[in-house]
């Protein structure tokens, strides 16, 4: 009986080792055809990229770009020390670059440092590059302090949305 048990749990211990070498392949195989199809569509669209030995990202500092690297290879943020400007650089390069679950990943991490001081400038990152996610908690985190959103507009000369004051009024009534 004993041998029973013991053939039973090595068997289910090497499907289940199987079954996740199966995932990280799959896993492993989108990543790769994913950055094919990034790279085939600069280097085929007959723009200059297609022509040209290096293939530049203006605009795109050398530790954003790192990042983006990184997560393409591995599905994950690494722990490199971004500042707020790269990982707000981060998000509108995985945005343009259509990779949701990095521009998501952004999304959560500027949310945890959301304050009166960067809120206003966050909604309006987040409506210009379809983070609805961080729109959406920028929108929640003004509800809640919203004198001290404004306070700190007018002290900076800043001009409230008209947009984020509609949504505020129309919550309010």
């Amino acid at each position: 009986m004993f041998v029973v048990v013991v053939v039973v749990v090595v068997v289910v211990v090497v499907v289940v080792v199987v079954v996740v070498v199966v995932v990280v392949v799959v896993v492993v195989v989108v990543v790769v055809v994913v950055c094919d199809v990034i790279l085939s569509v600069l280097v085929r669209s007959g723009m200059k990229e297609s022509t040209e030995e290096v293939v530049e990202l203006e605009g795109v500092k050398y530790s954003v770009f790192q990042e983006l690297l990184e997560f393409i290879y591995t599905d994950k943020m690494d722990d490199l020390p971004l500042d707020h400007e790269d990982l707000v650089y981060l998000l509108m390069v995985a945005n343009q670059f259509q990779l949701e679950r990095l521009k998501e990943m952004c999304e959560k991490v500027l949310a945890t440092s959301l304050d009166e001081d960067n809120v206003l400038n966050l909604w309006e990152l987040a409506g210009a590059h379809e983070a609805q996610q961080l729109q959406r908690l920028c929108l929640n985190y003004v509800m809640r302090h919203w004198a001290a959103v404004a306070s700190k507009a007018k002290e900076q000369s800043i001009k409230i949305p008209q947009e984020l004051q509609q949504k505020r009024d129309s919550l309010l009534s």
